[in-house]
């Protein structure tokens, strides 16, 4: 039976905790037999697979003895499903999703990505979110789903984010639906996600939820530019030119610093302004909401990176310009491409031809579409070379009306491999020493090798044998 015929038994348990809690056993044994199902209460357990055949029975088999519709089942089934997490001891991760509502709502796909990298041949459906431009309140979000298991469990999609909101961030969701995809057994779905405040003080809200709640304030246009006159950055560089960095970055600034590092202090002094700025409250915010931060206390604009910087802290970074030509690649990538440190060679060539965009599924290399992600983790497969090989990682676009240190509309992807294991490493052809040493795979590829050999130093101890661990 593969990955796509069945599902781990979280739902199962779910749904059964939800039928105990709100209608007692009874009433769960009857949905039981009514999906032909001779389990008993309490044999469903959380990490182990269920035919979908079996959950899809016993949601027809609860709206049956329930007399409401299937789809109502699996929403009410959505509302539970945040109340079964945190009894299982998750509410600490659910938490940890984002600060605010919106933050939560784009890190949607996280505790599936765990998952995917406990199961890699498990099929999770995938959530993304877009901004909704007409809306200036900064409190309306377009939600993406999509699912290789059709429409089932749209409803609980719906169930999840408005009990989520209400709970942890004491907003009130409405969702309005706007499309419905089928193709085949795959579903995508997308919905008009609005919040607002619940209508209860502020230290009741305080109380009930310790991390800080606040709706995303709309990102205002950057009021901590680099000066043009004072600033060591100019505007201007040469695409292809060598560097002093052996050819490995081949944008050379005209000053000794890359333009997109002192873009990247930049958009940082923006963001904290607009994080600063949500956790006021009206009355504190400065005249026109634009918050007066001392930038010069603790931020300067005018840090930046030269390349051989840049090349060191990201070397598997890949900048394009507006129409997807390759202006400046990290040469681990590079190396990973051509199986060679040639990082000249992807001058000039379109992204499209090294990678496709696999997180969100299908989707395409424009512009505008792709800005909308700028605040999401998205994942690209590199199709070029021999291997099969997945990056994660996240965009930053820049644009010279607000980014001073660039002349056209930019893209910088910051990317990581995503790997498993330390054979993974081994297959690529890479090591350890090639990811900055502020990236915390280090650490976790060393601890998993590290678990890996206690759990077979356990298994072979109780007699399962080696074949049982590797499989």
């Amino acid at each position: 039976m593969t990955s796509l015929e069945t599902m781990y038994g979280w739902i199962n348990a779910s749904l059964e905790s939800l039928v105990i809690h709100r209608f007692g056993p009874d009433t769960w044994i009857q949905i039981l037999r009514e999906a032909g199902c001779h389990a008993k209460i309490g044999d469903f357990i959380r990490n182990v697979d269920y035919p979908d055949d079996l959950t899809k029975r016993l949601i027809d088999g609860g709206a049956n003895v329930l007399n409401i519709t299937s789809e109502e089942m699996v929403e009410l089934l959505g509302k539970n499903f945040v109340r079964f997490v945190r009894q299982c001891g998750y509410e600490t991760t659910i938490r940890c999703q984002g600060s605010n509502f919106a933050e939560w709502l784009k890190n949607l796909n996280e505790p599936h990505r765990l998952l995917r990298s406990r199961f890699p041949n498990s099929k999770f459906p995938e959530f993304w979110c877009f901004r909704d431009e007409s809306d200036l309140s900064g409190s309306t979000l377009i939600l993406h789903y999509y699912s290789y298991r059709g429409t089932l469990f749209c409803p609980m999609v719906i169930g999840v984010v408005k009990e989520a909101g209400k709970e942890y961030y004491h907003v009130d969701v409405s969702m309005e639906a706007m499309f419905q995809s089928i193709n085949g057994a795959v579903c995508h779905a997308a919905w008009k996600v609005t919040w607002k405040d619940f209508p209860v003080s502020p230290m009741a809200i305080t109380d009930l939820h310790p991390l800080p709640i606040s709706s995303p304030a709309k990102r205002s246009k950057f009021s901590h530019r680099v000066n043009n006159t004072s600033s060591s950055v100019s505007n201007n560089f040469s695409v292809g030119s060598k560097s002093d960095c052996g050819g490995d970055v081949v944008i050379q600034a005209a000053s000794d610093r890359c333009p997109f590092s002192a873009a990247f202090a930049a958009r940082a002094i923006e963001k904290l302004d607009a994080a600063r700025l949500a956790g006021m409250s009206r009355e504190e915010r400065p005249e026109g909401n634009s918050p007066q931060l001392d930038s010069s206390s603790s931020y300067n604009a005018n840090i930046g990176l030269s390349p051989q910087r840049l090349k060191d802290a990201f070397p598997f970074h890949i900048a394009v310009s507006k129409d997807f030509k390759v202006v400046q690649i990290g040469p681990k990538l590079a190396q990973l491409i051509f199986d060679c440190h040639l990082a000249s060679a992807c001058i000039g060539m379109f992204i499209g031809i090294f990678f496709n965009i696999s997180t969100p599924p299908d989707f395409p290399w424009d512009w505008n579409q792709l800005k909308n992600l700028e605040d999401s983790t998205i994942e690209v497969t590199l199709n070029y070379s021999r291997k099969k090989i997945s990056f994660r990682g996240t965009m930053m676009f820049m644009d010279p009306s607000i980014d001073s240190c660039v002349t056209e509309p930019s893209c910088l992807f910051l990317l990581n491999p995503h790997i498993f294991n330390l054979n993974d490493i081994n297959e690529l052809n890479l090591k350890l020493s090639d990811f900055p040493s502020h990236n915390f795979q280090r650490d976790l590829l060393i601890i998993g090798k590290i678990v890996c050999r206690k759990m077979l130093l356990v298994i072979l101890q109780s007699g399962f044998g080696r074949r049982a661990f590797e499989e």
